[in-house]
């Protein structure tokens, strides 16, 4: 009997443990981000800087050799592995172009082919299907759109190529997505391009994402490479936009600027974004820029961090690494050339929501002059980090005196409860406040000279938000 009885007792126990694990698993509240520069393949100041037409056409067919070279079907087998290893939800890619033609050329200034040479968007999510991923593009913003015409291979003339360049915010499908959103930077370099001007237009994505009843939103970008004054004007666009919300913020971006404190990066900080690549590895350089634009090069060139997880509000960073920035990452092509999967390497981050912190004063009996009260006034912090500072203080309200105060750090977790082990010396009424970082929660209590006095009903909770009290006038005010 005894044994039929400690088995069941045994298998209750299991029972209640794998219960708490399930618990704990279902309230895993993190999040996965990528940024992932595409590379367009190939240099386009060339083309740009050309001074006339026969220069265009030169610099056309320089270009376009090495767009082949680089090889982005092939590349883009080495990217779905990445993806499919790291297992983002959400990925913000830049550089996503889509190449079309038209035959005969017309040599309108206006981009208008319409013929479909290759779609890195498409030929990316091929791949990442061919990997068992299933992924789509949710949010695309369309940047600068440019047509140019280029010699047959016969030397005859011509067939226009237009080149496009997109912001793309890929999710797992089933993902609960809303508020999606695009548009170009009002700031943006402008370039003489022969006989008319060009803008080299950038633009974002975002989109509002929920994870288990936590909302937040998700921005990609690309800042403009060269100058600074336009690129600081654009990360200004980004503060004033997509990322002015209550909302928590997940901004991923080829920001185009050194992640060392200054320039672009440092005004990004300074308006209150966490970098997650310093949050998880200190010290760490963390290079992402930049490959040779062949994608030949044998040793890693990589020698700045422009290629960026930040975060602002309801986020705790859990992990990060670079991806694409060792040598086993690349791919032999076809033509038997050993590949890089782009110019950058791209960042994986994991990001946990903090979870809501909190304070509660219990207080299970009546206290007694003399008598300690650490057995009926108790405190529990919840949800604090550990390292996080607590502080109990007892006044007397009649004359706002401080009779009691006790200091400490948390350890952290889900509770922390600390018993309070005040004597107090007379009767009367006391506010007792329990403080942990920018939360205050304060309880009134009545000690008495004589365990005979019935016991006080509980009163409610003062919590304020700011250290300190706001004040005592005789009442007490429930204030959040």
């Amino acid at each position: 009997m005894i044994l039929k009885k400690f088995a069941l007792l045994l298998i209750i126990v299991i029972l209640v443990i794998a219960n708490i694990s399930l618990a704990s698993s279902n309230e895993n509240k993190n999040i996965t981000v990528m940024s992932r520069n595409l590379y367009i393949g190939t240099d386009l100041e060339p083309m740009i800087n050309s001074r006339n037409q026969t220069e265009l056409v030169e610099a056309i067919n320089t270009v376009f050799t090495e767009f082949q070279a680089t090889d982005f079907p092939t590349r883009a087998k080495a990217l779905a592995n990445e993806i499919a290893t790291k297992q983002p939800d959400l990925i913000g890619l830049q550089e996503v172009i889509i190449i079309r033609s038209q035959y005969p050329s017309d040599l309108s200034p206006m981009p208008n082919a319409t013929t479909i040479e290759l779609d890195f968007l498409a030929t990316l999510l091929n791949e990442l299907t061919m990997h068992g991923q299933d992924y789509e593009a949710v949010a695309v913003t369309t940047g600068f759109d440019v047509e140019v015409p280029a010699l047959l291979p016969d030397g005859s003339c011509c067939k226009d190529f237009r080149l496009t360049d997109r912001e793309v915010i890929l999710a797992r499908k089933q993902t609960n997505l809303s508020n999606i959103r695009g548009e170009n930077f009002d700031n943006n370099l402008i370039v003489p391009f022969l006989d008319r001007n060009f803008t080299i237009l950038y633009g974002w994505a975002s989109v509002d994402v929920e994870v288990k009843g936590e909302s937040f939103r998700f921005v990609t970008t690309h800042l403009e490479p060269n100058f600074y004054d336009v690129r600081a004007a654009q990360a200004n666009e980004i503060l004033q936009g997509p990322a002015n919300t209550s909302l928590p913020v997940v901004l991923v971006c080829d920001c185009n600027s050194n992640a060392n404190g200054t320039g672009t990066y440092g005004n990004l900080i300074t308006a209150g974004f966490v970098d997650v690549w310093n949050q998880t590895n200190p010290g760490d350089p963390g290079f992402t820029c930049c490959q040779d634009g062949n994608l030949l090069n044998n040793a890693s060139n990589l020698s700045e961090r422009i290629d960026l997880v930040l975060f602002q509000g309801g986020f705790k960073a859990i992990y990060s690494d670079i991806v694409g920035a060792n040598n086993s990452d690349r791919i032999l092509s076809p033509s038997g050339q050993n590949l890089w999967p782009s110019d950058h390497a791209g960042i994986v981050a994991r990001l946990s929501f903090k979870k809501q912190k909190d304070i509660d004063i219990n207080i299970t009996g009546v206290p007694v002059v003399g008598k300690s009260t650490k057995k009926i006034l108790a405190a529990d912090y919840r949800n604090f980090t550990a390292g996080d500072p607590y502080n109990i203080t007892i006044i007397r309200i009649s004359n706002s005196m401080e009779v009691f105060t006790e200091n400490g750090i948390l350890t952290g977790g889900l509770k922390q409860t600390i018993p309070i082990g005040w004597k107090p010396h007379d009767k009367g009424d006391y506010l007792v406040v329990a403080k942990g970082d920018t939360i205050s929660v304060s309880k009134k209590v009545m000690v008495i000279d004589s365990i005979v006095v019935p016991p006080v009903p509980e009163l409610s909770s003062i919590i304020f938000i700011s250290i300190g009290l706001l004040g005592l006038f005789g009442l007490v005010r429930k204030k959040r």
